[in-house]
């Protein structure tokens, strides 16, 4: 398991040690918030893969690509930045602060700048490394200009390589472009741009199986095999671009961070990304310029944006970030937990709220709320897990629940948290748990069913895809569902293309703090949409849940209903135990169904108090429903 580098919470960690992570670092060392970057498994990106570079403003002469990187990262050091060497294995962006995974350790902060670069393409030629910045390059604006006059090289076939053998022919004597099929996947345009020039030449149905010379530390030819007739020469040239594309170094981020279909970060206003004080810079968001000198000019906008951010959340959130620390540092305080688990207070918090802390607990409060009239879903509370064997271990309680269910004859379903699950630790894993739990749902007599709960947004699409997986096994129809929090603007879409698989949804209102770019942020905004999507889902005629205690939602779903004449034995009202008990007895009393989530296990105080530290408003209304 990693432990924390230290009990420090970094105000900015920036991931890259290249042009745009050293401006980064520079910018925010001068706004003194003392910058941590974490240089990656390639110290200094491109550029230290490059010799001369005569297009970065201020060398009138040129300079080495590695004495530029190195300079960069003096100057930054020189007001503050620390280095450290380390490679994210994992970062968890749900909740504020971040936490960066290196695998031994792990790092908080306050703040994020991706700015890990894209790696070039190779194609893993015996000398090809060897004559990197001597002839071979990926960068056609950075190295063109040096074969002025001489015939160069162009391998690829798609859009890229067209652009970049267009390009150099501007430099060049002759382009031969090189391409291993006998047609192109490049663009209809771009390939009719290169076609009609008259210095680009093609050879098709060829494969590079080296390049020389790497003893004269120079390109003078490439061996070069026909993959037809298996024909081998070599041929004369005198240097060698890729152009075969980039891979941006953003796959530890993905389904927290939205993605092109090449895995380019989308940033929008620049250098911000959809979670609010995460941001990317250069060419891990950048995939046109890619130059040296624009991933620089990102690292200084994700710099200042970083200092705005800081400072709004310190000016803008004052009591709200005091209010969250404390409830955070109340989870993580073992004494307070001693305290509060004997404590009077804390027994009637407990037991208001959770059914209790064993499975036996969960039973017998589910036997009190179905005496009453009503459904019941079963919770087992937990945080992340850290390994697939504590994901196994909580899904093994799940599958006792469910025993239970079965042997008792209780009108009961289950909800799970997937990062209980260890969504966080191996996707796969998590699948294999939670589509063994569903199958037995569905295996049981008569079926039950497993709701799959939502958390932050960086987990919606996973999530999401989840459930659609595991819906369209073969006999687990009717026996998952998803949740959609009605504050995110996707929700409409995501209810659409949930109701065409007849995907069962439980619609609540969200409890997670979410950025104004994909969420409302006024109460009144949140419950417009709540009741719009309310009536989709009961118009439906797939049977859903609406977990709300707002009153004023409730009597205008209940005024819909009678209006359109739908049955109250197609949808549910599902509230939480010990919250607005007066209210669910009244529905039942009216004839609506009513699901009561039921929570339990050893966790509840954690758990308790991180999710008010999630949102601290919620403080308020668990104090109100004691004396409801």
């Amino acid at each position: 398991m990693p432990h924390l580098m230290s009990e420090t919470i970094r105000n900015v960690v920036i991931l890259g040690s290249g042009c745009s992570g050293h401006t980064a670092a520079l910018y925010t060392a001068r706004a003194n918030l003392s910058p941590l970057v974490l240089e990656g498994h390639e110290p200094g990106g491109q550029l230290s893969l490059t010799t001369l570079v005569e297009n970065f403003p201020g060398f009138p002469d040129g300079i080495q690509g590695p004495e530029l990187i190195e300079n960069m990262k003096k100057q930054a050091a020189r007001f503050g930045a620390e280095y450290k060497t380390g490679h994210v294995v994992s970062a968890d962006l749900s909740r504020r602060p971040f936490t960066i995974n290196l695998g031994k350790e792990t790092i908080q902060t306050k703040s994020l700048i991706i700015a890990s670069g894209a790696s070039a393409r190779w194609l893993g030629l015996p000398n090809e490394q060897a004559l990197i910045g001597h002839g071979v390059s990926s960068c056609a604006t950075c190295d063109g200009f040096f074969f002025s006059g001489k015939p160069i090289t162009v391998i690829g076939g798609g859009d890229t390589a067209m652009e970049e053998a267009t390009f150099l022919t501007r430099f060049a004597s002759k382009v031969t472009l090189i391409h291993r099929r006998d047609e192109f996947r490049a663009s209809k345009i771009m390939l009719e741009r290169a076609e009609k020039n008259p210095k680009i030449e093609f050879l098709m149905n060829t494969v590079v199986d080296d390049v020389h010379d790497a003893s004269q530390k120079e390109v003078t030819a490439l061996k070069l095999r026909h993959v037809k007739t298996g024909l081998v020469w070599d041929f004369p040239t005198n240097a060698m671009f890729l152009g075969i594309g980039h891979d941006p170094n953003a796959k530890m981020f993905q389904g927290q961070l939205d993605m092109d279909h090449d895995g380019y970060l989308v940033t929008h206003k620049f250098v911000h990304t959809r979670v609010p004080g995460v941001f990317a810079s250069g060419d891990v968001m950048d995939r046109r310029y890619r130059q040296a000198i624009t991933a620089a000019g990102t690292g200084c906008m994700a710099a200042l944006e970083v200092e705005k951010f800081l400072e709004a959340e310190g000016h803008h959130q004052g009591d709200e970030s005091v209010l969250r620390t404390f409830f955070v540092k109340l989870s993580e305080n073992r004494t307070i937990r001693d305290f509060a688990e004997r404590s009077a207070v804390g027994q009637r918090l407990s037991s208001r709220f959770v059914a209790g802390t064993s499975i036996q607990d969960a039973v017998s409060a589910t036997q009190s709320v179905n005496k009453l009239g009503m459904h019941v879903s079963l919770d087992n509370l937990g945080e992340n897990v850290t390994n697939a064997e504590e994901a196994r271990h909580s899904a093994l309680l799940y599958e006792q629940i469910l025993d239970e269910i079965n042997r008792l004859h209780l009108d009961a379903n289950v909800s799970v948290k997937l990062t209980h699950m260890g969504f966080d630790v191996d996707e796969n894993v998590a699948r294999d748990i939670v589509g063994g739990l569903v199958a037995k749902a569905a295996a049981m007599q008569p079926k039950n069913f497993v709701r799959v709960d939502m958390e932050g947004s960086p987990y919606t699409q996973r999530t999401l895809d989840l459930v659609h997986n595991l819906h369209g096994l073969p006999g687990n129809q009717g026996c998952v569902g998803a949740v959609i929090q009605a504050y995110l603007f996707r929700s409409e879409k995501d209810i659409e293309d949930l109701l065409t698989k007849g995907i069962r949804i439980r619609l609540c209102k969200g409890a997670y703090k979410e950025a104004g770019d994909i969420a409302f942020q006024e109460k009144s905004e949140v419950d417009e949409n709540y009741v719009k999507l309310t009536k989709i889902l009961m118009k439906s005629g797939v049977y859903h849940g609406l977990a709300t205690h707002d009153e004023n939602i409730i009597r205008q779903t209940v005024a819909f209903a009678q209006a359109e004449k739908i049955a109250p034995s197609s949808f549910e009202f599902q509230m939480l135990h010990g919250i607005r008990r007066d209210l669910q007895q009244k529905l039942v009393r009216e004839g609506w169904n009513v699901r009561v989530y039921i929570p339990f296990g050893t966790e509840w105080y954690p758990y308790f108090m991180r999710r008010l530290g999630e949102r601290p408003a919620n403080a308020l209304f668990v104090v109100k429903n004691l004396f409801r």
